[in-house]
């Protein structure tokens, strides 16, 4: 661990001087600026300028076996914060990959096709992540879980499988705000800013955000799951099983709710709690 002599300017500033090794990969020059950002435990860090500190990701056509795992790549890296992400090819062309790779910008929220070239296709997120607190990207995809769940529902009491037909459609809508939320989770870790935009206080909240949104995209699935077995076997279903089904969705309504209210309101403990009501409110 280095060390540095603090010295005071004639105006009444602290100066101290920066490692050099370290100024040189920053690749920082005279006139650079650097963030200063105080941490919880009162120590300081320096971070780049925001000009300095974008993330971007560069992958190479050639190391992956297939598209898919190109494309799941690609989205990892949205969720990981890139605001840009290129596509490369040292063979030099990548004309018939690109037209299976375009339709990508489709699953992540604020993306576009930046450069597109007959070697290259660069993805750029334009998404602002101030723009969506946590709270906000909680209550659409809890809507769009209620949705859904609510229309299998209505299915079942109907013995009408079309009412849940779109079902797969708004399991897609809560995919691409699972991806933006834990993109917002990981930029929230890189920037105070940030976190304290979207309703993070500290970093424990971090990790309780992240671990809630991938519970809430675990239960979009398993909710489309179960709109698509009541769309397929409602019409076969007897009244005495429709009516269980019934009562213990009624049951498992009840526990998201509550569950989805206690994480907004930072509860974390109220779902853990088995006593009387007032104290889960």
């Amino acid at each position: 661990m280095a060390s540095r002599k603090i010295q005071k300017s004639r105006s009444g500033s602290y100066l101290i001087s920066l490692p050099k090794s370290w100024a040189e990969e920053a690749d920082l020059k005279k006139g650079d600026r650097v963030k200063i950002r105080k941490e919880e435990d009162g120590s300081l860090s320096l971070l780049v300028s925001e000009e300095r500190s974008k993330i971007n990701h560069k992958l190479v056509l050639e190391d992956f076996k297939s598209v898919h795992s190109l494309q799941d790549t690609i989205k990892a890296c949205y969720m990981q914060g890139a605001e840009t992400i290129s596509v490369v090819s040292e063979d030099g062309t990548i004309t018939e990959v690109k037209e299976k790779l375009r339709p990508i910008v489709l699953d992540l929220i604020g993306s576009e096709i930046y450069k597109d070239r007959p070697d290259k296709i660069v993805f750029r997120v334009l998404v602002d992540p101030t723009k969506f607190s946590m709270q906000n990207l909680i209550e659409r995809v809890h809507s769009l879980i209620s949705s859904v769940f609510q229309h299998a529902l209505d299915a079942l009491k109907s013995n009408n499988p079309e009412i849940a037909s779109d079902s797969s459609q708004r399991g897609e809508d809560a995919k691409r705000l699972y991806r933006l939320m834990i993109r917002e989770t990981k930029l929230a870790n890189i920037d105070k800013e940030i976190a304290s935009a979207i309703g993070i206080e500290n970093k424990g909240e971090i990790l309780v955000f992240t671990i809630a949104a991938r519970g809430l995209s675990r239960m979009a699935h398993h909710t489309v799951e179960f709109a698509s077995l009541i769309s397929e076997f409602c019409e076969k279903l007897s009244q005495e099983d429709i009516q269980l089904v019934l009562e213990m969705s009624n049951t498992v309504q009840e526990m998201v709710d509550k569950s989805i209210k206690s994480l907004i309101e930072k509860k974390y403990q109220a779902g853990s709690r088995g006593s009387g009501p007032n104290e889960r409110d």
